[in-house]
């Protein structure tokens, strides 16, 4: 039982270790490293509280829909990047896929950062439930204000609405700043 309680502990602390606070934020953002397919090593913190909008999405080479998301995340980087917005997508390939990721996002001509988890800490942290795509939006607090799994293509149009609230200073992935618009029902006579 005594070493039970000192794994759960020894676990405890570790994780606790691993995030630090966003400067300037209130959150707390991970201060993992991650290389990406050149083999250049990126860290999570330099992205996340440090941008306007910062989207995170996982996807894997074998899962049809991020194929389809990847190249729509592409389109909004290269109408955003200017303003303030970074995409990173990370690939939780395993050993046997892991030398496809590369060649895989040069075909969808992806050409914000591609990193490879190959250890599966961002993963533990920020997609426990390993969903292939996983999205978050992180805001630039550094809090997540958006979250989804799964894409199809009917969904590129609100996701863009997202990102774009966002890097307006949105919460919660909406615009609230732009007042909302609320429909009246004209009642009809049946005369």
């Amino acid at each position: 039982m005594k070493r039970y309680l000192l794994a759960i502990a020894a676990t405890l602390a570790a994780l606790s270790s691993a995030c630090v606070p966003a400067k300037g934020g209130s959150g707390s953002v991970s201060h993992l490293s991650l290389d990406d397919v050149d083999g250049k090593r990126h860290y999570l913190s330099d992205y996340i509280g440090r941008k306007k909008a910062v989207v995170m999405t996982f996807w894997a080479t074998w899962c049809v829909p991020c194929k389809d998301e990847l190249p729509v995340l592409q389109k909004i980087y290269e109408r955003e990047r200017d303003r303030g917005l970074e995409i990173i997508a990370i690939a939780m390939d395993g050993p046997e896929t892991q030398a496809q990721v590369g060649a895989q996002a040069q075909q969808m001509g992806l050409t914000f950062p591609v990193l490879l988890d190959t250890d599966s800490r961002a993963v533990a942290l920020y997609n426990p439930k390993r969903a292939a795509p996983m999205l978050r939006i992180f805001d630039e607090d550094g809090r997540i204000v958006y979250s989804h799994t799964t894409f199809r293509p009917s969904m590129a149009r609100k996701l863009e609405r997202k990102i774009t609230s966002v890097l307006r200073g949105g919460r919660d992935g909406d615009d609230s700043r732009r007042p909302r618009r609320r429909r009246r029902r004209v009642a009809q006579d049946d005369d």
